[in-house]
């Protein structure tokens, strides 16, 4: 898995979607210091915890968000 790839991948998706990082990770049960520190290192991503993300946006895209 190129790791610099996935989370820009999942950047390009929230900014398409207007949605902030922020947002994405409470939803999806993940401290933002997690996508802050992936920012900085891709190498600490973990593939269970970017599944995570990417299944929330995915939510949030459908309209499925609660608020």
């Amino acid at each position: 898995m190129d790791k610099k790839a996935a989370l820009d991948a999942l950047h390009a998706r929230c900014f398409e979607a207007r949605v902030p990082m922020s947002k994405v990770c409470s939803d999806a049960g993940v401290a933002q210091s997690t996508a802050s520190r992936w920012r900085r290192d891709p190498a600490t991503m973990t593939a269970r915890t970017l599944g995570k993300l990417e299944a929330a946006l995915a939510r949030i895209e459908r309209g499925e968000d609660d608020g």
